[in-house]
């Protein structure tokens, strides 16, 4: 079966697997293979696995799996032809327009659109000297205004419209993507943005999917002004500065602030691991995107009022899904940019190395004028963290902070811990938010098969034949044939018929038999995107051949073929044994005769 796209053969050959989908989850090396937590659905304990070899990944929690163009698409959110152009793009992959292509709404690229959009408002700010006077005086250099991509939208009402018309792309696209508006008051549509500083706003690998924009006039009652939400854009899911703040986040840990600039002058001076919010507080999805990349997170907000109550909410987020978190405040109620600009790099290092952990902040927030001396002070701030203390799933943790608590009010921690276990009992808990992220998982209804053992046996002895599997010590020239013609082409499409129960496993069967493996010339991702189409077949044919060891020596292989034969043999004689027994109640003299064919068949049979 050949593949009919050589632009996807060419990526899967070239596209090292590991190094894509290490640009979204934090990927560390257990037991020769890859784990890190899925990007596809909520998870504490690592069971995303990827495999280089293969060119494929598995999650063996929500059984997501495929290739590299399949990650791409699920984490992205893309059609197929997106992903497709993207990696080819980023792999130096020519893919020749079909005719006509690029005028059809659907097969248009958003991404090059919006890199278009992006580039226009880069133009305009080079010729805006009053935009180009504002940057300057909020420190930023003409360097750092190209490494940010930063631009401006002019005033008029419809410059970014005509000019991207004059791509040919449609009004309904640029409406879809959040650069233009309708017009409620007569046919036609406006720019989104004019009269506003730009900032691009792109995800994890780079790509353009939205703009910020800052008001130029003093007088108006919108200071910042994002994209509204598109199939590109969830401002609760991205994080400003994420695609280049990730590796270095893996390092340093992540610094989480609220806002553009804040996190622009941090990366100025050095504190490259900076991220940033997007006109909302931190959510469920960014803690959650967030640890993909790492374990460590700092929250670092202003020092008023609604810094606080921003900080103690974003630790309730952390603690929620089984995180620890630390908390810098800014004094004097200044922002990131201030306090960088006013006290310097080493003050602010000063900051962010004497952080303090997430539940002592909020402990100490609740022991703010009150005397724990005081039994009603007491009370009030067990009251207070208590709420926090139950967000937290594990009870080791949840106990390591009840005698923090206990020692700061002067209780006993036994006493403390039978408290809040009866307050726990008498309220519910909060429920750890499932975010629209993760959608609960539908699991397909199997057919009940009791062949399921054997036919996994099966699969990966076909697999070993196909190349797919090579046990460790083993060396590509030393694997043995272990089925002879008869075998492969005549007994086991006969025995997988008669077994058939319509599940994904006899697909994957048929599949592994419909074609006797050839030279392996194909890189293996190739080969198994060839042979499976389907993303749930290729998973599941990946979990039964990870599921069990091969051995690794000729003997013990050709032991484990004839046991499986032998047992299919067995259970395929049982089946007529039965079948008999049923016929001759119906006809005796006719089952006699079967009784005749299959004790003769079972003479005739070659000793093993």
């Amino acid at each position: 079966m050949a593949s009919t796209d050589p632009v996807k053969e060419q990526i899967l050959e070239r596209a090292d697997i590991a190094e894509v989908v290490g640009q979204y989850v934090h990927l560390k090396s257990r037991g020769g293979r890859l784990f890190g937590l899925c990007p596809f659905h909520k998870e504490k304990t690592p069971s995303f696995s990827v495999n280089a070899e293969r060119g494929f990944y598995h999650c063996f929690g929500c059984s997501a799996g495929g290739n590299a163009i399949d990650f791409v698409m699920g984490v992205e959110n893309l059609t197929y032809p997106e992903a497709r152009r993207m990696l080819a793009e980023k792999l130096g992959i020519e893919i020749k327009p079909e005719h006509g292509a690029f005028r059809q709404h659907q097969e248009i690229d958003r991404y090059q659109i919006m890199e278009a959009a992006a580039r226009f408002y880069q133009r305009n700010l080079e010729s805006s000297k009053p935009a180009m006077e504002y940057l300057i005086e909020r420190g930023l250099t003409a360097e750092d205004i190209k490494r940010f991509g930063l631009g401006f939208a002019p005033p008029g009402w419809d410059n970014l419209l005509y000019t991207i018309k004059k791509n040919n792309v449609p009004e309904a696209v640029m409406d879809e993507l959040g650069l233009i508006i309708k017009s409620n008051k007569k046919d036609g549509y406006y720019d989104r943005f004019r009269n506003r500083i730009m900032f691009p706003i792109r995800n994890a690998i780079g790509r353009v999917i939205a703009f910020g924009g800052r008001a130029m006039d003093p007088d108006d009652p919108a200071k910042y002004l994002n994209s509204n939400e598109t199939a590109l854009f969830n401002k609760s899911k991205v994080m400003y500065l994420l695609d280049q703040a990730k590796t270095i986040i893996k390092e340093r840990g992540a610094l989480a602030v609220e806002g553009y600039m804040d996190a622009i002058m941090l990366h100025k001076y050095g504190f490259t691991q900076a991220i940033a919010t997007l006109g909302t507080a931190l959510t469920a999805e960014h803690v959650h995107l967030l640890r993909r990349y790492t374990d460590r997170y700092t929250l670092l907000y202003d020092g008023d009022s609604a810094g606080i109550r921003a900080a103690r909410r974003g630790v309730e987020l952390f603690f929620e899904q089984g995180l620890t978190v630390k908390v810098a405040l800014l004094p004097g109620g200044q922002d990131p940019d201030d306090y960088l600009r006013k006290e310097g790099v080493d003050a602010m290092q000063q900051l962010l190395d004497h952080p303090l952990d997430g539940f002592e902040f909020n402990l100490l927030q609740e022991m703010k004028d009150r005397d724990p001396s005081l039994p009603q002070h007491k009370s009030a701030i067990v009251d207070g963290v208590t709420p926090l203390l139950l967000r937290i799933p594990e009870a080791f943790i949840r106990n390591d902070y009840v005698r923090m608590l206990a020692e700061r009010i002067g209780s006993d921690a036994g006493a403390l811990q039978e408290a809040i276990n009866a307050k726990a009992s008498r309220t519910r808990a909060p429920q750890i938010r499932q975010t629209s992220e993760e959608p609960p998982i539908q699991k397909q209804t199997e057919v009940h098969d009791t062949m399921r053992l054997q036919k996994e046996a099966l699969v990966r002895l076909l697999a070993f034949q196909h190349g797919f599997i090579l046990p460790e010590g083993m060396l590509e020239a030393q694997r043995p044939w272990l089925f002879d013609d008869a075998e492969w082409a005549q007994v086991l499409p006969e025995w997988a018929a008669a077994f058939r129960v319509d599940s994904r496993l006899d697909k994957i069967i048929e599949t592994l038999l419909g074609e006797k493996p050839g030279p392996k010339t194909e890189q293996m991702a190739v080969r198994l995107s060839t042979l499976f189409p389907d993303n749930q077949d290729a998973s599941a044919f990946l979990r039964i051949i990870e599921s069990e060891g091969m051995p690794n020596r000729e003997k013990e292989l050709r032991k484990m073929h004839d046991e499986v034969m032998a047992g299919l043999q067995e259970e395929l004689n049982k089946r007529r044994w039965q079948q008999t027994k049923l016929d001759a109640q119906a006809d005796p003299m006719q089952a006699l005769k079967a009784l005749d064919q299959q004790l003769f068949a079972q003479k005739d049979e070659p000793a093993k």
